[in-house]
C-alpha cells in the first residue's frame, strides 16, 4: 500500500497507520539528509499513529550502499543523485 511520505501530515499522506512492518525500496537515496530524515519521521508517526506503544513495528529499507569495493553503477548513480538534486548514496 503506498503513501506520500513528503505529504504535510500523516492524514494527507495516506499512510497505513499502526502496521506492524513498513518497506521502502530506493528511496532515501534520493533526498538530502534533511529530507531523509523527515522522511523516517513520517514513517515513525504512521507506525505509531494507531498504537503509540507499538514498539515492534519495524522499518525494512532496501537501497545502495557506497563502499569501498561498489560497483560501478553505484558510483555513477550516486555522481547522478549529487548532480542533480542533493540525493546521495549513503556509507
Amino acid at each position: 500500500m503506498g503513501g506520500d511520505f513528503l505529504a504535510q501530515d500523516l492524514v494527507t499522506s495516506k499512510m497505513p497507520a499502526g502496521q506492524p512492518t513498513y518497506l521502502i525500496r530506493h528511496v532515501l537515496h534520493d533526498w538530502t539528509d534533511e529530507i531523509a530524515v523527515s522522511i523516517l519521521k513520517r514513517i515513525r508517526e504512521a507506525m505509531l499513529a494507531d498504537n503509540p506503544s507499538a514498539n515492534d513495528a519495524r522499518l525494512l529499507v532496501c537501497d545502495m550502499l557506497l563502499t569501498a569495493k561498489s560497483s560501478s553503477l553505484v558510483r555513477t548513480t550516486s555522481m547522478q543523485l549529487l548532480a542533480l538534486n542533493k540525493g546521495k548514496t549513503r556509507t
